[in-house]
């Protein structure tokens, strides 16, 4: 067991911090914990549903990102602050660390949750925006980790700029289609984590990344796991990844998405199998992506 017992989620009302934090109640019983959550005062989604988190058994802390002793206040007594900023808070992450350093909480957990690219490439530099924390935290000697867990197939397979398009029996795909990505659905992030930082003792969590991956699949695995489940005819087109490099490039790197789809194309977005961490839950059992198709 990792001895910690409270833990403060930030940005609890996103995609992954909604299903942190239901996995963090679920357990809360079994564990003892003390679950809690931080929100804006003025702005903040939890502070509208305070009412119904406490009564599922979180408590709600109002804060004001731009002032930091609010932060600090809050954070008194935390054990492990996890946070699930998206892509607009991930500023204020600066924020947080410096917070939970002053706080002395005994664990940060940065917002990543993303794919494992050590380098930022094309429109992806502002990405960089990311490992700031961590850099803090270091200087500050605030121990920290976080996961890199690929991609979600919640959000990428129907997502329409991807090109997919399964349910209309057309798709576009970059490249070969034969680059396996890294597959991960945000229930089994949010369990994968929870039991981490519940279950392993410090030593195994401070100041490490955890690599986790449900599945592994290319594209075209993809397509034909669709058309087998969905019988019917299907066309599938194929592109060169130069058209995508040169959209970016003509967006002087503000295209974000093609950016993002070139490493997908190009195999920068599947981990190392020699690398992964999936041992350290036993009993993880993800979905695959099959389940979700």
């Amino acid at each position: 067991m990792s001895g910690y017992k409270v833990f403060t989620i930030a940005g609890a009302s996103g995609k992954v911090g909604k299903a942190v934090l239901d996995e963090l109640l679920r357990v809360k019983p079994e564990l003892g914990l003390d679950v809690r959550i931080l929100t804006r005062k003025e702005t903040g989604n939890a502070a509208k549903d305070s009412e119904e988190l406490e009564k599922r058994g979180a408590k709600v802390l109002l804060v004001d990102y731009a002032d930091k002793h609010t932060v600090v206040h809050a954070l008194k007594g935390t054990d492990v602050l996890i946070s699930c900023f998206g892509a607009t808070g991930l500023p204020l992450q600066t924020v947080l660390a410096k917070a939970a350093a002053i706080a002395r909480v005994k664990l940060y957990v940065n917002s990543h949750w993303g794919a494992p690219m050590d380098e930022y490439r094309y429109g992806l530099t502002h990405m960089k925006i990311k490992d700031e924390p961590i850099q803090v935290a270091e200087r500050m000697h605030l121990p920290w980790t976080y996961f890199r867990v690929g991609i979600f197939p919640e959000f990428t397979i129907h997502f329409p700029l991807l090109e997919l398009n399964l349910s209309s029996g057309k798709s576009v795909i970059y490249g070969t289609g034969e680059t396996p990505n890294s597959w991960t659905t945000i229930p089994d992030v949010a369990r994968y984590a929870v039991y981490v930082l519940t279950r392993l003792p410090p030593s195994k969590l401070h100041n490490r990344v955890f690599h986790i991956e449900g599945d592994r699949k290319t594209f075209n695995e993809i397509v034909r796991l669709y058309r087998a489940k969905h019988p019917a005819e299907y066309q599938v087109t194929y592109k060169p990844v130069d058209a995508l490099e040169e959209l970016v490039q003509k967006s002087e790197g503000k295209d974000f998405f093609h950016a993002l789809m070139i490493e997908y194309a190009t195999g920068r977005v599947a981990h190392d199998p020699a690398r992964l961490d999936n041992a350290e839950y036993p009993g993880w059992n993800p979905k695959q992506v099959a389940d979700l198709l």
